[in-house]
């Protein structure tokens, strides 16, 4: 078997889809640091059924689907496909070529496909269950993980020898043993709380049943005491009624008398009312003249104040105006004296300016002139200062030459004389192998005959035992089945038992009958009669429905017997079938109905009820489909009833009928039928159980002593592959050992001609140093002092010109502001001239808009002054109008009052008339209210005696007095047994059937509290069996992982160094810490910690290859494990994985170019795209093979 493809689409930085080959030997994943190197074996984790985010590098599930880039859209779901050749038929299926395919959609769904087909994650880790296959098997190894084997977080090593053990299915078996152990010890704890509550009933039936007996006795006694107490009670709420009536009757006649007075009252007060509304009018209509005329007086006084404050307002206005002009003409004429001393001002300024604007002229010619000699200057300098810079690189880049070439020369002599101290040690170290291994060759013969032999016997043992654990699991698989079909058949028997013992579902008169007449406990309902096929059953029952619960007695008078034994005891009523009455009923010919059949063909029954049967089901058929029902031609059915095969509902010719009762249809009839049948198929299950407990007991036996046998073998042969082992590592290490010190021989001889080619090559490359043109090293240093002292003249002349081109420059700035400044002042004084001049216009203007206002405020003046005068006299004529008004209203109040006391006065007398009346409704009403509480009384009492006892009043009261009978004595003891009965608490009529039925249910459950506890003792053994195994199985392999281990890391160091791997509880290696110890180098580190990295490195890569020896995985993905690694210990890493290469792929993600070179084919990982990473692939056979042609 071997990793054949890899397929990745969607998946990280794999935006394309990319497929990567996998052939035999060793394949490398190369690229820089983000290409995505490690995404490939993220990809291999996940499709191999990874659940854990921090193993897969993520936060969460979605964020491995390919996220988008610049240029490119987030992919909607992420693929991979791993492909493997099941050649060797190590994966459990028929298939050579077998895909395992899992997807991730962004809306969170996903899928696994195995060969395309949709399975479970549980499938795909089956499929590779001790195959040494999977996200968290040694077929996967990261650089962090090396940590982790090495320390033995989370129990790492105990993992990887469990999978190398082939622990992994009995772990899962004992897993689900465990879970059938717990759902055994929950059926035991409900089986003892059931024991517990049925215990405690049966201890209360008794108790129960006594107190019934003592309840009904009281209950009878308190029907006579009642009865008797009736008789009083009743005549006097016929005495007491008739009285109350009498006197509401005199009531009534009171209140009419009250009601004709308040009439007469009510009358007056209207008319008075009349007279009170005319004079309200007549003095609404004065009150509105008089504050009409109110308003106009203040209407008149208001103006009057108005017109004064306005004659104030103008004057004080006209004042302030003559002011303000006469104020801003003064302004205007100051203004005009500051403009002509200004105009004078710029007139000097401006000649001051032309002063100096010829100066500045002057200075300009002479600061151009010293600018442009400091510049030659300067150029002259850089010049000289460039060539300088040349000659000083040329000297120094001489003399480095010279040293680099010196210090490699000694470099390369100290090298050539290590060198050849290693060819001279490698050289004895070969002859001292040759004689070693002929050593151990005569023992690997030796212990190879003897494992062959031993090998032969073991597999004939372990065929035999593998049968015997088959027939095993098939005899529990239907033992289990037996017992679960036995339990289901019981149930169902159990509950239908119940129902019919209880007649869940029947009248209470059908059980009064049936629990408490011995005629008719055996007399049959109709239910209990219909038996027909179960097609049939649901049609048949629903159209029977309204007769089911009719018994089916042979004469009427077992019929007359039942209705009065129900009338005596009130018990309701029932409906008999009498079978003599069918005796001379003759069934009509039934007619053919297409696609229908006759309903009383389809009924099995005893022979004497056929005709009832036919009676019952006479011109009723039953169709083979609903549609044949719904659509029956209406003449074809006259007089005819036809049924659907559901039983939904039945057709007539003129009406439709139907429904359901849900769950409970075609489950009430046949009920003792099927409790028949249950019975049987009970009896079935239990025989059928004990045949395989006996086939089971007696194969347990045989796989008990074939394992036995077995195990003993296994021992023998386990020893004897040690040795084997043993000598085999041993040859093979010291055969790699040989194969290392050769390769390292030439390699380091080749090496060694390789450096005296370069020594000489360097010898002559310092003897030929470059120079400077044609000068030696001492020409140059002198030209570069004769360059240095001219250097030094040219930057003293350069710096005396350019203080005065300086001081040239400062005289020109100093003189160019002072000429601005003089500009600036002769702006400022022309400005300022024509602000002023602004001024004054604006100042004239204004003094002539106020000349315009005073005019226009004298005549406003004079016009309110009149206005005055006018309104002066109105004001006197409207006041002497208002004095007339006052009077005529006083008089109108006077009027308006007197009628409203009238008024008063009648309404007291109307109230006190009103409250009179309502005094007596409420004497009529209250004493209509005691008739109708003597009348609830009497109703109470007849209800309650009705219903207590079915008795009627009337018949008590029609009874002659007793004369024993005294009413109070009877009052005290009917509160007294009411009390008693209602104290008395609840009872159970069915105490004693209840007792019988759950004694019964009792004994069931004591039964199988013993068959939970025999299950769980089994399942107990099976998880002790389960655990030897894997403790035989774990303890095997840590001995041939230790000695593997031991023999490896020996190869990779040296023979002498010490390792090992110790159980700390070897009494219990499956639960026992496991401890590394590993002494390189003849170190003793007190913890492997202090090792160092390329230590730990290669201590679990020898453990790594210890378990590939016991059992190989058909692949390995190492991922940057080497990194810690030196030339000299990367070298030993390949070659371990070369040599193992052969039975197994190997796939490197590394960094390392001797790695790489030691690969058959290397797969590049870049990022064309940024974003995307790529695959480019190398197959380095190839180059091989040409290099060899």
């Amino acid at each position: 078997m071997r990793l054949s493809s890899l397929e990745i689409k969607g998946f990280k930085s794999f935006g394309d889809r990319v497929i990567i080959h996998f052939d035999k030997g060793v394949t490398s994943v190369v690229g820089p640091n983000g290409s995505g190197k490690s995404n490939v074996v993220d990809a291999m984790r996940w499709v191999l059924g990874e659940q854990k985010m921090r193993m897969l590098r993520s936060e969460k599930m979605e964020n491995i689907i390919f996220n988008g880039t610049k240029t490119r859209k987030p992919a909607n779901l992420a693929e991979v496909s791993l492909t493997f050749v099941n050649d060797k038929g190590i994966l459990p299926v028929e298939f050579t070529t077998v895909c395992v395919t899992r997807r991730l959609y962004r809306s969170g769904d996903s899928e696994y496909l195995l060969n395309g087909v949709t399975c479970r994650l549980k499938d795909i880790t089956d499929l590779f269950l001790n195959t040494g296959i999977g996200s968290d098997t040694y077929s996967i190894i990261e650089l962090k993980m090396v940590d982790d084997i090495i320390n033995d977080r989370h129990n790492t090593i105990k993992m990887l020898l469990e999978e190398a053990a082939g622990i992994s299915k009995y772990k899962i078996r004992k897993k689900q043993t465990l879970q059938k152990l717990e759902e055994t010890d929950a059926d035991l704890n409900r089986v003892n709380d059931l024991l517990f509550e049925i215990e405690k009933s049966l201890k209360q039936l008794e108790y129960q049943a006594k107190k019934t007996e003592k309840y009904y006795r009281l209950k009878e006694e308190y029907k006579v005491v009642s009865t008797a107490l009736a008789w009083f009670l009743m005549r006097e709420f016929t005495s007491t009624i008739k009285e109350l009536k009498e006197k509401e009757q005199k009531q009534s006649v009171e209140k009419n008398n009250l009601g004709q007075q308040l009439e007469n009252l009510e009358l007056q007060l209207s008319e008075i009312k009349i007279v009170s509304e005319e004079r309200q009018q007549v003095l609404g209509d004065v009150q509105k003249l008089l504050n009409e005329k109110l308003f106009l007086i203040n209407k008149y006084e208001n103006e009057h104040k108005g017109r004064i404050e306005k004659l104030n307002y103008l004057n004080e206005k006209k004042l302030q105006l003559e002011k303000q002009s006469s104020s801003e003409h003064t302004q205007a004429l100051e203004i005009e004296k500051q403009i002509e001393q200004s105009e004078n001002d710029r007139t000097n300024e401006e000649t001051k300016t032309k002063e100096l604007e010829i100066n500045i002229q002057s200075l300009k010619s002479e600061l151009e002139a010293s600018r442009k000699n400091y510049d030659q200057s300067v150029d002259e300098l850089r010049q000289l200062n460039l060539h300088i810079l040349q000659v000083r690189q040329s000297v120094n880049d001489h003399e480095t030459f010279i040293a680099v070439r010196q210090t490699r020369i000694n470099s390369l002599n100290d090298q050539m004389k290590r060198l050849g101290e290693q060819i001279e040690k490698d050289k004895t170290s070969l002859q001292n192998l040759e004689g070693e291994l002929s050593g151990h060759a005569v023992k690997k013969d030796q212990a190879e005959k003897e494992s062959h032999d031993k090998k032969q016997l073991n597999l004939q043992l372990d065929s035999e035992i593998a049968q015997h654990e088959n027939a095993v699991k098939e005899l529990r698989e239907k033992l289990a089945d037996e017992r679960r079909s036995y339990e289901v058949k019981n149930n169902e028997y159990q509950l239908t038992r119940n129902l019919a013992e209880k007649m869940e579902g029947f009248p209470e008169s059908i059980k009064y009958l049936k629990k408490n007449s011995d005629a008719f406990k055996d007399i049959p309902l109709l239910s209990d009669i219909i038996n027909c096929d179960e097609q049939f059953k649901v049609a048949i029952e629903n159209y029977l429905e309204p007769f089911l619960n009719h018994f089916i007695v042979q004469s009427s008078e077992q019929a007359w017997n039942g209705l009065n034994k129900l009338n005596s005891e009130g018990k309701g009523r029932a409906h008999f079938f009498i079978l003599d009455s069918f005796t001379s009923y003759q069934q009509t010919s039934t007619h053919q109905i297409e696609g229908c059949i006759a309903a009383s063909t389809v009924i099995e029954n005893d022979g004497r009820f056929q005709s009832l049967m036919n009676y019952l089901l006479a011109n009723v058929y039953i169709a083979q489909n609903s549609d044949v029902a719904a659509q029956a031609n209406q003449n074809e059915i006259e007089g005819k009833i036809i049924l659907s095969p559901d039983g939904k509902f039945y057709r007539q010719r003129y009406s439709i009928s139907g429904g359901s009762v849900g769950s409970y249809d075609g489950k009430r009839t046949g009920r003792l039928k099927h409790l028949e049948k249950l019975a049987t198929e009970i009896q079935q299950h239990q025989q059928q159980t004990e045949v395989f407990k006996i086939e089971l007991q007696q194969t347990e036996e045989l796989l008990s002593a074939g394992k036995t046998q077995a195990s003993e073998n296994r021992k023998i042969i386990s020893i004897t592959e040690g040795e084997l082992s043993k000598a085999v590592l041993n040859i093979n290490t010291l055969l790699s050992k040989k194969d290392f010190i050769t390769s390292n021989c030439e390699s380091n001889e080749k090496n060694l001609q390789k450096l005296q080619e370069e020594l000489l090559l360097t010898q002559e490359q310092k003897n030929n140093a470059p120079g400077f043109g044609n000068m030696s090293l001492d020409e140059m240093k002198i030209n570069l002092q004769k360059l240095t002292d001219q250097q030094r003249e040219k930057q003293n002349q350069s710096g005396q010109l350019q203080k005065i081109s300086q001081d040239a420059s400062n005289a020109f700035n100093q003189k160019n502001i002072t000429f601005l400044q003089q500009q600036n002042k002769v702006q400022n004084i022309v400005r300022e001239i024509g602000y002023k001049n602004n001024q004054v216009v604006s100042l004239k203007s204004s003094v002539e808009k106020i000349k315009t206002e005073i005019e226009q405020l004298h005549e406003q003046i004079n016009d309110t002054a009149q206005a005055g005068n006018s309104s002066e006299s109105d004001l006197k004529t409207q006041v002497e109008e208002k004095v007339l008004l006052e009077s005529r209203l006083g008089e109108s109040e006077k009027n308006y009052f007197d009628a409203k006391g009238k008024i008063d006065l009648f309404d007291k007398q109307i109230g006190e008339t009103r409250r009179k009346r309502e005094i007596a409704d409420e004497l009529m009403h209250a004493l209509h209210n005691e008739v109708s509480d003597v009348n609830l009384k009497m109703t109470s009492l007849k209800e309650r005696l009705s219903v207590e006892f079915s008795l009627d009043v009337e018949d008590i009261v029609s009874q002659e007095a007793n004369p024993e009978w005294n009413e109070e004595d009877l009052k005290s003891r009917n509160e007294k047994l009411s009390g008693q009965l209602k104290n008395f608490g609840p009872i159970n009529p069915m105490a004693l059937d209840s007792f019988k039925e759950i004694k019964e249910r009792y004994d069931f459950i004591i039964k199988e509290q013993d068959d939970l506890k025999k299950a769980k003792d089994a399942l107990l053994q099976t998880i002790a069996e389960i655990d030897n195994s894997a403790k035989e199985k774990f303890s095997e392999v840590f001995n041939q992982v230790r000695n593997n281990f031991i023999n490896v890391f020996r190869s990779l160091f040296t023979a002498d160094d010490n390792c090992d791997m110790i159980l700390a509880d070897t009494g219990n290696p499956l639960e026992s810490d496991i401890e590394i110890i590993a002494q390189p180098k003849g170190k003793k580190p007190l913890s492997i910690q202090q090792l160092s990295g390329g230590e730990r490195t290669l201590t679990a890569t020898a453990l790594l290859f210890g378990l590939y020896l016991v059992k190989p995985a058909p692949f390995c993905i190492f991922d940057e494990v080497d990194a810690p690694l030196d030339d000299n210990n990367i070298d030993k890493f390949n070659n371990i994985i070369k040599k193992f290469s052969k039975d197994s792929q190997f796939i490197i993600i590394t960094h390392n170019k001797k790695t790489m070179a030691a690969t058959d084919i290397i797969y590049g990982i870049t990022m064309n795209e940024p974003g995307v990473t790529a695959v480019v692939p190398v197959d380095l056979r190839e180059y091989d093979e040409t290099l060899a042609e």
